[in-house]
């Protein structure tokens, strides 16, 4: 039970995080077609890069849930309205990692013109998809009280 919660975990917070990015780059705030940008960055081409990056994204969000449920599992706090902030943060803390690379390394070398520009607000989108993805994973690790057995 514990592994499929913890996939389910890695879902919920994977389909915030497009869903939050989506609205960001719809609103026109930033080119933050994450999605898209992922799977032409595999594929080399715009045209069926929607379902490679849906692929790869569900896949990695699955598979970084782990670690988030390791730690929020592992940790005794006294409400999961703190598990949820903790998550949030530790999704801030992620976001910022990925964020300074896509922008150093990843938009540079993107084949698609478009996506070779990641500047402080296509940055700044990574990072709030990746608080959304931490409450996201958060929100389920309580509500089905993921513990992988690890104790901080």
């Amino acid at each position: 039970m514990m592994i499929l919660g913890t996939i389910l975990a890695g879902v919920t917070g994977t389909v915030m995080m497009t869903l939050s990015m989506a609205t960001i780059h719809h609103a026109g705030l930033a080119k933050a077609n994450m999605v898209r940008a992922l799977g032409s960055r595999i594929t080399g081409k715009w045209d069926g890069a929607i379902k490679v990056g849906l692929v790869f994204h569900l896949t990695t969000g699955i598979i970084f849930a782990f670690p988030y449920v390791l730690v929020l599992g592992g940790i005794d706090v006294p409400s999961n309205i703190l598990r949820v902030v903790i998550g949030a943060v530790i999704g801030f803390i992620h976001g910022f990692v990925m964020s300074f690379i896509l922008v150093a390394a990843v938009a540079e070398k993107h084949p698609i013109e478009q996506f070779r520009e990641a500047g402080f607000e296509v940055a700044a989108a990574h990072i709030l998809g990746h608080i959304a993805y931490g409450i996201g994973v958060a929100l389920m690790t309580s509500f089905l009280s993921l513990d992988l057995g690890f104790r901080f």
